[in-house]
Protein backbone atom coordinates (compact mmCIF):
# COMPACT_ATOMS: atom_id res chain seq x y z
CA UNK A 1 0.00 0.00 0.00
CA UNK A 2 1.71 3.35 -1.29
CA UNK A 3 1.72 5.46 1.96
CA UNK A 4 1.76 8.37 0.61
CA UNK A 5 -1.42 8.22 -1.23
CA UNK A 6 -3.29 7.40 1.79
CA UNK A 7 -2.10 10.31 3.65
CA UNK A 8 -2.64 12.24 0.88
CA UNK A 9 -6.49 11.14 0.89
CA UNK A 10 -6.67 11.28 4.73
CA UNK A 11 -5.96 14.57 4.48
CA UNK A 12 -8.27 15.31 1.63
CA UNK A 13 -10.95 13.43 3.26
CA UNK A 14 -9.91 15.52 6.67
CA UNK A 15 -9.97 18.72 5.19
CA UNK A 16 -13.60 17.75 3.49
CA UNK A 17 -15.03 16.87 7.13
CA UNK A 18 -13.58 20.29 8.61
CA UNK A 19 -15.50 22.15 5.59
CA UNK A 20 -17.92 20.66 6.32
CA UNK A 21 -18.28 21.25 10.08
CA UNK A 22 -17.53 24.94 8.95
CA UNK A 23 -20.51 25.45 7.02
CA UNK A 24 -22.44 23.98 9.15
CA UNK A 25 -21.47 25.83 11.92
CA UNK A 26 -21.84 29.05 10.16
CA UNK A 27 -25.72 27.87 9.19
CA UNK A 28 -25.98 27.53 12.95
CA UNK A 29 -24.86 31.12 13.79
CA UNK A 30 -27.30 32.94 11.00
CA UNK A 31 -29.86 30.78 12.33
CA UNK A 32 -29.31 31.80 16.11
CA UNK A 33 -28.88 35.55 13.72
CA UNK A 34 -32.16 35.52 12.02
CA UNK A 35 -34.56 33.09 12.87
CA UNK A 36 -37.04 33.69 15.41
CA UNK A 37 -38.28 31.10 17.72
CA UNK A 38 -38.41 32.88 20.83
CA UNK A 39 -41.68 32.29 21.36
CA UNK A 40 -41.79 28.47 19.91
CA UNK A 41 -43.32 25.69 22.24
CA UNK A 42 -41.93 22.86 20.17
CA UNK A 43 -38.62 24.26 20.67
CA UNK A 44 -38.79 24.08 24.76
CA UNK A 45 -40.79 20.65 24.29
CA UNK A 46 -38.46 19.28 21.86
CA UNK A 47 -35.13 20.11 24.06
CA UNK A 48 -37.27 18.58 27.45
CA UNK A 49 -37.94 15.15 25.35
CA UNK A 50 -34.02 15.07 25.03
CA UNK A 51 -33.50 15.50 28.27
CA UNK A 52 -35.48 13.50 29.83
CA UNK A 53 -34.31 10.24 31.79
CA UNK A 54 -37.00 8.08 30.46
CA UNK A 55 -40.56 8.20 29.09
CA UNK A 56 -43.34 5.99 30.27
CA UNK A 57 -46.35 6.83 28.23
CA UNK A 58 -45.85 9.14 24.89
CA UNK A 59 -48.66 11.18 23.47
CA UNK A 60 -48.52 12.19 19.86
CA UNK A 61 -50.52 13.93 17.23
CA UNK A 62 -51.44 17.75 16.35
CA UNK A 63 -52.70 20.44 18.33
CA UNK A 64 -55.25 18.78 20.13
CA UNK A 65 -52.79 16.40 21.50
CA UNK A 66 -50.95 19.07 23.14
CA UNK A 67 -54.11 21.18 24.01
CA UNK A 68 -55.68 17.89 25.37
CA UNK A 69 -53.42 15.40 27.52
CA UNK A 70 -52.21 17.46 30.90
CA UNK A 71 -48.84 15.79 31.62
CA UNK A 72 -48.84 17.23 35.00
CA UNK A 73 -52.24 15.88 36.13
CA UNK A 74 -51.49 12.29 34.29
CA UNK A 75 -48.00 12.26 36.02
CA UNK A 76 -49.55 12.70 39.44
CA UNK A 77 -52.61 10.32 38.75
CA UNK A 78 -50.73 7.33 37.30
CA UNK A 79 -47.45 7.86 39.31
CA UNK A 80 -45.02 7.79 35.71
CA UNK A 81 -43.09 9.72 33.86
CA UNK A 82 -45.54 11.04 30.66
CA UNK A 83 -44.23 13.06 27.84
CA UNK A 84 -46.40 14.99 25.02
CA UNK A 85 -44.66 15.44 21.87
CA UNK A 86 -47.90 17.11 19.79
CA UNK A 87 -46.75 19.71 17.71
CA UNK A 88 -49.19 22.27 15.32
CA UNK A 89 -50.03 20.62 12.75
CA UNK A 90 -48.31 17.39 13.44
CA UNK A 91 -49.06 15.20 10.30
CA UNK A 92 -48.74 11.59 10.56
CA UNK A 93 -45.36 11.43 8.88
CA UNK A 94 -43.77 13.68 11.92
CA UNK A 95 -45.53 11.27 14.54
CA UNK A 96 -43.83 8.63 12.82
CA UNK A 97 -40.72 10.20 12.73
CA UNK A 98 -41.20 11.17 16.35
CA UNK A 99 -42.21 7.74 17.51
CA UNK A 100 -39.34 5.97 15.94
CA UNK A 101 -37.00 7.92 17.30
CA UNK A 102 -38.65 7.63 20.79
CA UNK A 103 -38.79 3.90 20.64
CA UNK A 104 -35.32 3.57 20.39
CA UNK A 105 -34.34 6.45 22.64
CA UNK A 106 -36.56 5.73 26.11
CA UNK A 107 -37.95 2.16 27.77
CA UNK A 108 -41.48 2.98 26.61
CA UNK A 109 -44.57 1.20 28.01
CA UNK A 110 -47.15 2.77 26.05
CA UNK A 111 -47.85 5.51 22.72
CA UNK A 112 -51.43 7.45 22.91
CA UNK A 113 -51.76 8.23 19.10
CA UNK A 114 -54.18 11.44 18.66
CA UNK A 115 -55.99 10.73 15.33
CA UNK A 116 -58.31 13.98 14.79
CA UNK A 117 -60.13 13.51 11.72
CA UNK A 118 -59.31 18.15 11.28
CA UNK A 119 -55.79 16.97 10.76
CA UNK A 120 -56.53 13.71 8.75
CA UNK A 121 -57.95 16.11 6.14
CA UNK A 122 -56.24 18.21 6.47
CA UNK A 123 -52.93 16.80 5.37
CA UNK A 124 -52.16 17.88 1.74
CA UNK A 125 -49.52 16.31 -0.45
CA UNK A 126 -50.22 18.99 -3.24
CA UNK A 127 -49.19 22.00 -0.77
CA UNK A 128 -46.41 20.35 0.37
CA UNK A 129 -45.13 20.03 -3.23
CA UNK A 130 -45.32 23.28 -3.49
CA UNK A 131 -43.41 24.27 -0.30
CA UNK A 132 -46.20 25.01 1.90
CA UNK A 133 -44.03 22.88 4.98
CA UNK A 134 -44.71 24.75 8.25
CA UNK A 135 -46.02 22.12 9.91
CA UNK A 136 -43.14 20.36 8.93
CA UNK A 137 -40.71 22.57 10.00
CA UNK A 138 -42.01 22.77 12.97
CA UNK A 139 -41.02 19.68 13.82
CA UNK A 140 -37.85 19.03 11.96
CA UNK A 141 -36.00 22.34 13.00
CA UNK A 142 -35.83 21.17 16.84
CA UNK A 143 -34.97 17.57 15.88
CA UNK A 144 -31.36 16.44 16.39
CA UNK A 145 -29.43 15.09 13.60
CA UNK A 146 -30.49 11.86 12.96
CA UNK A 147 -31.14 9.31 10.31
CA UNK A 148 -34.93 9.28 11.12
CA UNK A 149 -34.59 13.60 10.85
CA UNK A 150 -33.16 12.84 7.39
CA UNK A 151 -35.42 10.30 5.89
CA UNK A 152 -38.44 12.38 7.63
CA UNK A 153 -37.33 15.79 5.49
CA UNK A 154 -36.70 13.73 2.36
CA UNK A 155 -39.97 12.21 2.58
CA UNK A 156 -41.29 15.10 3.19
CA UNK A 157 -41.07 17.63 0.17
CA UNK A 158 -39.83 17.73 -3.25
CA UNK A 159 -36.05 18.15 -4.10
CA UNK A 160 -36.02 21.76 -4.47
CA UNK A 161 -36.79 22.23 -0.97
CA UNK A 162 -34.40 20.49 0.65
CA UNK A 163 -31.78 23.31 0.78
CA UNK A 164 -34.97 25.08 3.07
CA UNK A 165 -35.80 21.90 5.28
CA UNK A 166 -32.02 21.01 5.85
CA UNK A 167 -30.77 24.44 6.50
CA UNK A 168 -33.50 26.38 8.20
CA UNK A 169 -31.60 30.07 8.04
CA UNK A 170 -32.31 29.74 4.21
CA UNK A 171 -36.13 30.27 4.85
CA UNK A 172 -35.54 33.66 6.42
CA UNK A 173 -33.00 35.00 4.53
CA UNK A 174 -33.76 38.38 3.63
CA UNK A 175 -33.40 39.27 7.57
CA UNK A 176 -30.15 39.09 7.39
CA UNK A 177 -29.32 42.61 5.58
CA UNK A 178 -32.31 43.97 8.30
CA UNK A 179 -30.18 45.52 10.81
CA UNK A 180 -32.89 46.74 13.35
CA UNK A 181 -34.35 42.89 13.41
CA UNK A 182 -31.13 41.34 13.83
CA UNK A 183 -30.06 43.60 16.71
CA UNK A 184 -33.81 42.83 18.68
CA UNK A 185 -33.50 39.51 18.16
CA UNK A 186 -30.39 39.13 18.93
CA UNK A 187 -31.28 40.80 22.56
CA UNK A 188 -34.30 38.45 23.15
CA UNK A 189 -31.93 35.08 22.48
CA UNK A 190 -29.36 36.77 25.35
CA UNK A 191 -31.71 36.29 27.94
CA UNK A 192 -31.21 33.61 30.83
CA UNK A 193 -35.16 32.35 29.85
CA UNK A 194 -34.22 31.99 26.44
CA UNK A 195 -30.72 30.50 26.83
CA UNK A 196 -32.16 27.96 29.22
CA UNK A 197 -34.72 27.15 28.02
CA UNK A 198 -37.42 28.38 30.05
CA UNK A 199 -40.65 29.43 29.92
CA UNK A 200 -41.43 33.17 30.66
CA UNK A 201 -41.40 34.01 26.70
CA UNK A 202 -44.14 31.06 26.50
CA UNK A 203 -46.84 32.60 28.57
CA UNK A 204 -49.63 35.18 26.81
CA UNK A 205 -52.65 36.45 27.83
CA UNK A 206 -54.74 33.61 27.16
CA UNK A 207 -52.67 30.52 27.24
CA UNK A 208 -48.87 29.23 28.41
CA UNK A 209 -46.50 26.52 27.82
CA UNK A 210 -46.91 24.36 31.10
CA UNK A 211 -44.66 21.87 30.01
CA UNK A 212 -43.29 18.32 28.58
CA UNK A 213 -45.44 19.39 25.52
CA UNK A 214 -48.73 20.59 27.24
CA UNK A 215 -49.88 23.82 26.29
CA UNK A 216 -52.98 25.74 28.76
CA UNK A 217 -55.39 27.93 27.75
CA UNK A 218 -57.38 29.77 29.53
CA UNK A 219 -60.16 31.03 26.71
CA UNK A 220 -63.69 29.86 27.36
CA UNK A 221 -65.99 29.60 24.90
CA UNK A 222 -69.58 31.02 25.62
CA UNK A 223 -72.44 28.23 25.33
CA UNK A 224 -73.85 28.42 22.27
CA UNK A 225 -71.46 30.68 20.62
CA UNK A 226 -68.98 28.34 18.65
CA UNK A 227 -68.03 30.06 15.45
CA UNK A 228 -65.29 28.83 12.99
CA UNK A 229 -64.40 27.42 9.36
CA UNK A 230 -64.12 23.67 10.70
CA UNK A 231 -67.18 21.76 9.75
CA UNK A 232 -69.14 24.62 7.41
CA UNK A 233 -68.81 21.55 4.92
CA UNK A 234 -69.12 17.90 5.82
CA UNK A 235 -66.53 15.20 6.60
CA UNK A 236 -65.70 13.24 3.93
CA UNK A 237 -63.46 10.14 4.72
CA UNK A 238 -62.98 9.62 1.08
CA UNK A 239 -60.80 12.92 0.75
CA UNK A 240 -57.95 11.42 3.43
CA UNK A 241 -55.22 11.25 1.76
CA UNK A 242 -53.33 7.84 0.86
CA UNK A 243 -50.09 8.58 2.47
CA UNK A 244 -52.49 9.30 5.69
CA UNK A 245 -52.71 5.73 6.29
CA UNK A 246 -49.91 4.79 5.06
CA UNK A 247 -47.84 6.24 7.59
CA UNK A 248 -50.66 5.34 10.00
CA UNK A 249 -49.84 1.84 9.05
CA UNK A 250 -46.00 2.34 9.62
CA UNK A 251 -46.57 3.58 13.53
CA UNK A 252 -48.76 0.65 14.29
CA UNK A 253 -45.96 -1.84 12.87
CA UNK A 254 -42.53 0.71 14.73
CA UNK A 255 -45.14 0.05 17.91
CA UNK A 256 -45.18 -3.72 17.47
CA UNK A 257 -41.79 -4.51 15.93
CA UNK A 258 -40.51 -2.55 19.17
CA UNK A 259 -42.90 -4.31 21.65
CA UNK A 260 -44.56 -0.92 22.63
CA UNK A 261 -48.14 -0.62 22.87
CA UNK A 262 -50.09 1.64 21.16
CA UNK A 263 -53.52 3.01 21.99
CA UNK A 264 -55.53 5.12 19.20
CA UNK A 265 -57.32 8.14 20.59
CA UNK A 266 -59.70 10.58 19.20
CA UNK A 267 -59.77 13.59 21.69
CA UNK A 268 -63.24 15.26 22.78
CA UNK A 269 -64.10 17.78 19.91
CA UNK A 270 -67.06 19.92 20.63
CA UNK A 271 -70.14 19.48 19.67
CA UNK A 272 -70.56 21.97 17.24
CA UNK A 273 -68.17 20.72 15.15
CA UNK A 274 -69.53 16.58 15.14
CA UNK A 275 -72.81 17.60 14.33
CA UNK A 276 -71.05 20.02 11.67
CA UNK A 277 -69.31 17.39 10.23
CA UNK A 278 -72.61 15.07 9.39
CA UNK A 279 -70.72 12.33 8.62
CA UNK A 280 -68.18 11.34 12.10
CA UNK A 281 -69.37 8.10 12.33
CA UNK A 282 -68.12 7.52 9.38
CA UNK A 283 -64.70 8.40 10.37
CA UNK A 284 -65.25 6.37 13.26
CA UNK A 285 -65.75 3.08 11.70
CA UNK A 286 -63.04 3.42 9.43
CA UNK A 287 -60.32 3.89 12.50
CA UNK A 288 -62.77 1.46 14.63
CA UNK A 289 -62.08 -1.23 11.40
CA UNK A 290 -58.01 -0.59 11.42
CA UNK A 291 -57.79 -0.79 14.76
CA UNK A 292 -59.64 -4.39 15.00
CA UNK A 293 -57.62 -5.11 12.12
CA UNK A 294 -54.20 -4.52 13.30
CA UNK A 295 -55.28 -5.52 17.00
CA UNK A 296 -54.90 -2.31 18.30
CA UNK A 297 -57.15 -0.43 21.06
CA UNK A 298 -59.22 2.31 20.04
CA UNK A 299 -60.35 4.98 22.59
CA UNK A 300 -62.98 7.41 20.92
CA UNK A 301 -63.58 10.05 23.26
CA UNK A 302 -66.11 11.79 20.71
CA UNK A 303 -68.38 9.06 21.67
CA UNK A 304 -68.27 9.89 25.77
CA UNK A 305 -71.06 9.72 27.29
CA UNK A 306 -72.44 12.92 29.45
CA UNK A 307 -71.77 12.24 32.74
CA UNK A 308 -68.16 11.79 32.52
CA UNK A 309 -67.48 14.55 30.37
CA UNK A 310 -70.31 17.09 30.09
CA UNK A 311 -68.36 18.59 26.48
CA UNK A 312 -69.79 22.17 27.60
CA UNK A 313 -68.62 25.14 25.49
CA UNK A 314 -66.94 26.28 28.91
CA UNK A 315 -64.40 23.10 28.71
CA UNK A 316 -63.56 24.54 25.26
CA UNK A 317 -61.39 27.16 23.33
CA UNK A 318 -62.92 27.30 20.45
CA UNK A 319 -64.26 24.21 18.45
CA UNK A 320 -62.04 22.30 18.47
CA UNK A 321 -59.57 22.72 21.32
CA UNK A 322 -60.21 22.23 24.82
CA UNK A 323 -59.01 24.72 27.25
CA UNK A 324 -57.24 24.43 30.57
CA UNK A 325 -60.45 23.36 32.72
CA UNK A 326 -61.40 20.58 30.02
CA UNK A 327 -57.68 19.05 29.77
CA UNK A 328 -57.56 18.71 33.27
CA UNK A 329 -61.27 17.40 33.34
CA UNK A 330 -60.14 14.90 30.47
CA UNK A 331 -57.07 14.16 31.60
CA UNK A 332 -58.27 12.80 34.85
CA UNK A 333 -60.67 10.39 33.00
CA UNK A 334 -58.05 9.27 30.68
CA UNK A 335 -55.65 8.46 33.86
CA UNK A 336 -59.06 6.72 35.11
CA UNK A 337 -58.90 5.02 31.96
CA UNK A 338 -55.57 3.43 31.44
CA UNK A 339 -55.93 2.29 35.52
CA UNK A 340 -58.32 0.43 34.66
CA UNK A 341 -61.15 2.52 37.28
CA UNK A 342 -63.36 2.61 33.98
CA UNK A 343 -63.78 0.90 31.71
CA UNK A 344 -64.21 2.19 27.41
CA UNK A 345 -67.18 0.47 26.94
CA UNK A 346 -69.23 1.79 30.18
CA UNK A 347 -67.95 5.54 29.52
CA UNK A 348 -68.50 5.73 25.77
CA UNK A 349 -71.71 5.38 23.38
CA UNK A 350 -70.94 2.87 20.42
CA UNK A 351 -71.60 5.62 17.64
CA UNK A 352 -72.24 9.27 18.00
CA UNK A 353 -75.72 9.13 16.60
CA UNK A 354 -76.45 7.28 19.55
CA UNK A 355 -74.83 9.92 21.79
CA UNK A 356 -76.89 12.73 19.72
CA UNK A 357 -80.08 10.86 20.68
CA UNK A 358 -79.31 11.25 24.42
CA UNK A 359 -78.78 15.07 23.82
CA UNK A 360 -80.71 17.59 24.52
CA UNK A 361 -81.58 19.25 21.20
CA UNK A 362 -80.11 22.83 20.93
CA UNK A 363 -78.35 25.70 18.94
CA UNK A 364 -74.40 25.37 19.32
CA UNK A 365 -73.17 28.03 16.79
CA UNK A 366 -72.60 29.16 13.41
CA UNK A 367 -70.06 27.85 11.11
CA UNK A 368 -68.92 29.87 8.00
CA UNK A 369 -67.04 30.22 5.10
CA UNK A 370 -65.76 33.89 4.15
CA UNK A 371 -68.98 35.82 4.22
CA UNK A 372 -71.25 32.71 3.54
CA UNK A 373 -72.70 30.72 7.00
CA UNK A 374 -74.83 28.34 8.51
CA UNK A 375 -76.83 27.54 11.80
CA UNK A 376 -75.03 24.24 13.81
CA UNK A 377 -77.44 22.69 15.85
CA UNK A 378 -78.15 18.91 17.71
CA UNK A 379 -82.06 18.23 15.79
CA UNK A 380 -81.26 21.51 14.63
CA UNK A 381 -85.12 20.91 12.01
CA UNK A 382 -86.85 21.15 15.91
CA UNK A 383 -86.33 24.82 15.43
CA UNK A 384 -86.74 28.53 13.24
CA UNK A 385 -84.45 31.34 13.58
CA UNK A 386 -84.10 34.32 13.69
CA UNK A 387 -81.27 36.54 12.93
CA UNK A 388 -79.97 39.89 13.57
CA UNK A 389 -76.41 41.31 12.48
CA UNK A 390 -75.60 44.43 14.35
CA UNK A 391 -72.12 45.71 12.46
CA UNK A 392 -68.64 47.08 14.14
CA UNK A 393 -69.52 49.74 11.41
CA UNK A 394 -73.57 50.58 10.66
CA UNK A 395 -76.84 49.78 11.75
CA UNK A 396 -78.43 46.78 13.10
CA UNK A 397 -80.58 44.98 10.04
CA UNK A 398 -82.39 42.17 10.17
CA UNK A 399 -80.71 39.00 7.83
CA UNK A 400 -83.99 36.79 8.54
CA UNK A 401 -87.77 36.58 10.26
CA UNK A 402 -88.21 33.32 12.15
CA UNK A 403 -87.67 30.30 9.55
CA UNK A 404 -86.03 26.89 9.10
CA UNK A 405 -83.87 27.95 6.68
CA UNK A 406 -79.96 27.66 8.48
CA UNK A 407 -78.43 29.44 5.28
CA UNK A 408 -77.85 33.03 5.22
CA UNK A 409 -74.78 35.77 4.49
CA UNK A 410 -73.50 38.43 5.80
CA UNK A 411 -72.00 41.55 3.79
CA UNK A 412 -68.34 41.16 2.43
CA UNK A 413 -65.85 42.08 4.78
CA UNK A 414 -68.39 42.90 7.61
CA UNK A 415 -67.33 42.24 11.08
CA UNK A 416 -69.81 42.44 14.08
CA UNK A 417 -72.24 40.42 16.10
CA UNK A 418 -74.56 37.97 14.94
CA UNK A 419 -77.93 37.79 17.38
CA UNK A 420 -80.14 34.41 16.98
CA UNK A 421 -82.86 33.21 18.46
CA UNK A 422 -83.83 29.86 18.09
CA UNK A 423 -87.12 28.55 19.26
CA UNK A 424 -89.04 25.28 19.25
CA UNK A 425 -91.35 25.28 16.12
CA UNK A 426 -93.56 23.11 18.88
CA UNK A 427 -93.08 25.06 21.69
CA UNK A 428 -92.81 29.18 20.90
CA UNK A 429 -91.83 29.64 24.58
CA UNK A 430 -89.14 27.47 24.52
CA UNK A 431 -86.01 29.39 23.01
CA UNK A 432 -82.38 30.01 23.13
CA UNK A 433 -80.89 33.41 22.09
CA UNK A 434 -77.07 33.83 21.11
CA UNK A 435 -74.65 36.49 20.30
CA UNK A 436 -71.80 35.15 18.38
CA UNK A 437 -68.98 37.31 17.29
CA UNK A 438 -68.35 37.41 13.37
Amino acid sequence: MDMKKVKTYAGRLFAAVCTWLLFLELWNVLHYMIVDDTHSYTRVMMHEYYNQENINILFSGASLCYRSFDTQVLDERLGVNTFNVGSSSQDLDASYYLIKDAVNRYDLDHIYLELSPVMALYMDIEERDSGKLNGTYIVSDYMKPSISRTAYLLNASRPEYYVNSFLPARRNWEKLFDLAYVGALLKKKSSADYRDYGYDQLVYDTEYYAGKGYVASKVKTSEHAFYGTDGFTALKVEDINEEWFQYLYKIIRCCKENEVELTLVCAPLSEYLLIAYEKYDEYHRMIERIAGEEKVDFWDFNLIRKEYFSGKAELYQDEAHLNMYGAKNFSELVADLILGKVRYEDICYESLDSRFEAAEPGLCGVAHDLEDMKIIANDGEMFEYQIRAIPDEGEEYLIQEFSCNTEFSVKAGEYGILTIVARRIDDWSDFTKAEICY
